[in-house]
């Protein structure tokens, strides 16, 4: 294997938010919990590191390589905006350089989405690395209706729908 999907991705932060015995697996053996995830082996070649999340704030992850033109199904909250962000990565690279210099400002900006007053740190991966996320488990993961809507690709660019409990956005926007 050579290459890290966004499946892949979803797959360890997915698990991480709904098991604790994955969360202590992903921290104490990052390769071992890949292959728990994904059935694979991580690129031997591969350096993982894993960032954890802390209450109040958002950790999110630049990938080195080509984004998947497959995205996977997003679950939760995370998953939507991500999906939404690597879409955009995938067929617009300049917006690579504002994604990393001011993730709050491109959340806004591209998404219609605020995060309030949470902390947004974003992980440029370089080649040869892979950065996996341990999310925090609070809140934010629960979609509404309104999100959930906009998963299954019923909701418009001009619905007043929120994403998450207490986000400040009116009007998110899917692409």
């Amino acid at each position: 294997m050579s290459t890290v999907t966004i499946a892949d991705r979803r797959a360890i932060t997915t698990a991480a938010a709904a098991q604790p015995d994955f969360s202590a697996l992903l921290r104490r053996d990052p390769r071992a919990a890949f292959h728990r995830a994904t059935g694979r082996e991580a690129p031997a070649s591969t350096r993982i590191s894993v960032v954890e999340e802390s209450a109040g704030a958002w950790e999110f992850v630049v990938p080195a390589g080509p984004i998947d033109a497959d995205l996977p199904e997003a679950a939760d909250a995370r998953g939507v905006i991500e999906n939404n962000v690597y879409s955009m990565l995938r067929n617009e690279p300049e917006v690579r350089t504002r994604a990393i210099s001011d993730p709050r400002a491109f959340l806004a900006e591209r998404l219609a989405f605020d995060i309030g007053e949470a902390g947004v740190t974003v992980h440029e991966e370089q080649p040869g690395e892979l950065v996996l996320i341990l999310p925090h488990g609070d809140s934010r993961d629960e979609l509404n209706e309104a999100a959930l809507d906009l998963v299954a690709g019923g909701g418009n660019d001009d619905d007043d729908q929120n994403f998450y409990p207490g986000q400040k956005s009116d009007s998110p926007k899917r692409v």
